[in-house]
């Protein structure tokens, strides 16, 4: 019946060839049309199942809160310059920004730029958000700003909260509390330094001190003070692409434009949305290149194995048609697709080109005989014909085998190459021929004319080595069955030593600012930017999750709206220390240090301030606080500059018997005594904090749109990537605190779940339908498990040798495991097909023949594949190796083991 419609087929290519071109090229017009629809997402959630609770989360938070697609901006430089930067810069990107593709557009993308603190709104209610018990503890420190005083409670309160406590420093949050606090203290004590060795200092330096003392820093800077984070809040999403990646380059260029001005200081763009724009433009990027490096390759080797170009051509040709209509159907069945599913071009135009390479093998081969141009068309597609047919569908299959699982990656992936390929092979059937017989006719006409028609005819170019190759082999099966054990067992001891990479940076492009930023800010900052989100349905809600999760010895930060917004009960609590605090300071006047003995006093409690900066020093560097034990060095010293701190400086110039300084520290005092004064009593507001007072800034970060949602922003105590124990603590962690926790690390833990039970899910189908296949196909266990073999074999030499090049599984190339199932199956096809037709002893004929195509088909494969290696975006690469791998070892095991068990077939039958 094939045999029948195959025959017709090329009946009708080799009479009516111009009908077949007209109705090709009416489809791939409607095709084009289609494929001009596809969208791309940028988004990992979107690889999860449809009903994933964390997909639909993350999706509803990308939609409810501005504040969850951000553009961060690091600032990196001298203190001074960066703050000035981030001062010029962030009004700029509020007003409208020329629009990169054209300068004379510009346009608002910014809602929102967050690089302060709200100062205001903590300078009227800054003693209501302060723990009751901290309050407890620090509260001296605001009973008298006078200067011998307020040395003396800021000692006592020192030792209260952070020497006498055996947790002082146990929580992230308690940590970061001291560092403010020692930070304020540095700045305060510099200052006053100033004043007393005579310099002059403003009023505006005196407040700041006394402002950063009392309010903590107000930039976002880091612990080195030599970079700062602007949060900008776009007017766009994750969800619309193409703005995404308009407005991050526009960002981009407003920053370069600003840096001309800002000599020595760095800024760049990490957070979800450049990543995203990276990952999508590189990604895209990377196909393109990678498709026209393939090609190109393609078609050169095609022309030096053929020694002719025109069929390459046409080959290619051919091939790219074939890529149009995949592209078309994918349109309408999945029409986004995302940086894993778009990889599927890639995979086509390895798997495609092979339908052509056998269809010119086995024309050229039959013209090379003296047949005719119907006789041949004929005879190559009875020949190759079967063999495309019964590869295309069990390689479909396979493809489609993936679609049991849950990720949609795996399954749209197997959906849209399968049917791609099948698209291409339908092209190869109705496109290809019509051009050979076209081409020939031309050929037959030009060598008519100069009266040598012998010429028109095409050489023999078949691999003779290949069927020499064959045929030893066959002679010696037993010493090719047997090497092929050894080989195999010991690859499989290889790769059931393999490993399992989880850290996701190793898929993302390298060398990228958006990447290499992210680990600038964990460096910097000590905050990883992979955190993950909950969401509560009430402030009430908010606040409990966020207590639960601050449990947790795997969470490092919780930032939700409860840090602006205390409880009632909570405020009750702290209003008795507040009402304390108005009233001891409300009665509270500036003193002049009328004597030496106030002087005296004074330097003691210095003394005794450095005293239990360096006992917390002790703590910290025994608790491993670095951070903590670095900054209070940098305060009192170390053994080899201790010489050189502001406490050093300060007791150098005190000793001295000079009659000013009493006059200087008065001065100091009374420059900050009545803004300390003043904002303290502002800090004392008693009026209750309510969602309605709360400034729109705040609230915006932390509530969507008509406040019924509030977001709770979860960052690990550890980088993720770098344990994969740890990131699978975070994310267990995360579940039991909330069934609705999203974000990237539980996505991403999930997404490798998912696709690793799907994968070895679709392996067990594949292998169960491709033998299915072959045995409708064949109609003999036998054969078909002879064309099994290679595959099976192919796929654990596939793995054994990436662990011994030094690679590893991860969640982008453990794809390759189900995929080379439907890849491999080709050759071991091919070989039996044309081995059943041509009878026994027909080993070096085939393998000569049908043997060069598949190590043409292997090699255009391998060198598709191998093109993706060139790919900006890591994760390309990674599967680029792992299918090349899988391609060469399916062909070797085809070309080396199959003959050794046709010749054990044939020895039996004898």
């Amino acid at each position: 019946m094939r045999d029948k419609i195959l025959s017709k087929l090329a009946k009708l290519h080799a009479n009516h060839p111009w009908r077949m071109l007209i109705i090709v090229t009416a489809i791939t017009i409607i095709c084009i049309i289609l494929a001009s629809q596809i969208q791309i997402s940028p988004k990992w959630s979107d690889m999860l199942p449809k009903g994933d609770k964390r997909t639909a989360e993350f999706d509803r938070i990308l939609d409810e809160f501005v504040s969850a697609s951000s553009i961060v901006i690091v600032v990196q430089g001298e203190e001074a310059k960066i703050k000035a930067f981030a001062d010029t810069i962030a009004p700029k990107l509020l007003a409208p920004i020329p629009n990169p593709e054209n300068k004379t557009e510009k346009k608002i993308y910014v809602r929102r730029v967050d690089y302060k603190q709200d100062v205001d709104f903590i300078r009227n209610h800054g003693f209501a958000l302060i723990k009751e018990s901290d309050l407890k503890n620090m509260r001296d420190i605001f009973r008298n700003p006078n200067l011998v005083p307020l040395l003396t409670n800021i000692n006592n309160s020192f030792e209260k909260e952070y020497i006498e406590p055996d947790e002082a420093l146990s929580t992230r949050e308690k940590e970061d509390g001291a560092y403010q606090f020692l930070n304020g203290i540095e700045n305060w004590l510099g200052v006053m330094h100033r004043y007393i060795s005579g310099e002059d200092v403003s009023l505006k330096e005196t407040h700041s001190a006394v402002d950063k003392l009392l309010l903590g820093e107000p930039y976002f800077i880091s612990y080195d003070r030599k970079a700062l984070i602007l949060n900008v809040i776009p007017n766009f999403s994750m969800m619309e692409v193409f703005l995404m990646v308009e407005g991050t380059d526009a960002v981009q260029s407003l920053i370069t434009e600003t840096l001309k001005d800002f000599p020595g200081v760095q800024a760049g763009l990490t957070g979800t949305i450049p990543m995203g724009r990276d990952e999508m433009v590189y990604g895209t990027q990377g196909v393109e290149y990678t498709s026209i490096i393939s090609m190109i390759a393609i078609g050169v080797l095609l022309i030096i194995s053929f020694r002719m170009w025109v069929a390459p051509l046409l080959a290619l040709l051919n091939l790219v048609v074939g890529l149009i209509w995949a592209a078309g159907l994918s349109a309408i069945l999945v029409p986004v697709l995302n940086i894993m599913t778009l990889m599927f071009f890639v995979v086509l135009i390895g798997l495609g080109i092979d339908f052509s390479i056998h269809i010119i093998a086995g024309f050229t081969e039959m013209r090379a005989l003296g047949n005719s141009i119907e006789k041949s068309m004929e005879g190559s597609l009875l020949k190759s014909g079967m063999g495309i047919i019964t590869g295309a569908l069990t390689t479909a299959c396979a493809f489609f085998a993936l679609m049991i699982g849950d990720s949609r990656v795996m399954s749209e992936m197997g959906l849209i190459t399968g049917i791609g390929l099948l698209a291409v092979a339908a092209v190869t059937f109705t496109l290809l021929p019509a051009l050979l017989v076209i081409r020939e006719r031309r050929r037959e006409k030009h060598f008519v004319k100069k009266g040598n028609i012998q010429k028109a005819e095409s050489k023999d170019i078949s691999f003779i080595f290949l069927g020499r190759i064959g045929a030893v082999l066959k002679e010696r099966y037993i010493f090719t069955i047997l090497g092929a054990i050894i080989v195999t067992a010991l690859l499989i001891w290889s790769a059931l030593k393999i490993t399992f990479n989880y850290n996701y940076m190793d898929i993302e492009p390298e060398g990228i600012p958006s990447i290499t930023l992210q680990d600038t800010v964990l460096d910097k900052f000590d905050l990883s930017m992979d955190f993950a989100y909950l969401v509560a349905e009430s402030v009430e809600e908010s606040r409990q999750l966020t207590d639960v999760a601050r449990d947790y010895s795997s969470v490092a930060v919780v930032e939700d709206i409860s840090l602006y917004l205390p409880s009632p009960e909570e405020q009750k609590k702290r209003n008795p220390h507040i009402e304390a605090i108005r009233h001891f300071i409300s009665g509270t006047e500036c003193k002049d240090l009328l004597s030496e003995k106030e002087l005296n006093v004074l330097k003691q409690e210095l003394e005794r301030l450095k005293m239990n900066i360096i006992e917390l020093q002790d703590l910290a560097f025994t608790g491993g606080q670095d951070k903590i034990d670095k900054k209070c060095g940098e305060i009192v010293g170390y053994a080899e500059s201790e010489n050189n701190t502001v406490f050093s400086r300060l007791e150098s110039i005190l000793s001295h018997k000079d009659k000013n300084i009493l006059s200087r520290t008065n001065s100091f005092q009374n420059d900050y005594f009545a803004f300390f004064k003043n904002n303290v009593l502002k800090m004392a507001n008693e009026e209750s904090i309510s969602l309605d007072n709360l400034p729109v800034s705040i609230v915006d970060q932390y509530g969507n749109k008509d406040r019924s949602l509030f977001l709770i922003t979860v960052l690990p105590a550890h980088n993720i990537w770098q344990d994969a124990l740890f990131l699978y603590r975070f994310t267990d962690d995360l579940d039991e605190i909330s069934e609705r926790a999203t974000g990237f690390p539980p996505v991403f833990r999930a997404l490798i779940d998912v696709i690793g039970r799907d994968g070895r899910n679709a392996a067990i189908l594949t292998i169960i339908v491709v033998f299915i296949l072959l045995l409708i196909d064949f109609r003999n266990v036998g054969h078909a498990l002879m064309a099994m073999i290679p595959l099976l074999t192919g796929m654990v030499w596939m793995v054994g040798i990436m662990h011994i090049i030094g690679r590893q599984l991860d969640v982008v190339n453990v794809m390759a495991l189900p995929l080379i199932l439907g890849i491999g199956i080709d050759d071991g096809v091919h070989i039996i097909h044309r081995w059943r037709r041509e009878g026994y002893d027909s080993v070096k004929t085939v393998f000569a023949s049908t043997g060069k195509a598949i190590l043409l088909t292997s090699l255009t494969t391998m060198l598709a594949f191998g093109s993706l290696m060139f790919s900006l975006w890591r994760g390309y690469g990674s599967l680029g190796t792992a299918l090349l791998i899988g391609v060469g070892a399916c062909f070797i095991t085809t070309v080396f083991i199959l003959p050794g068990i046709i010749g054990w077939i044939e020895r039996k039958k004898e």
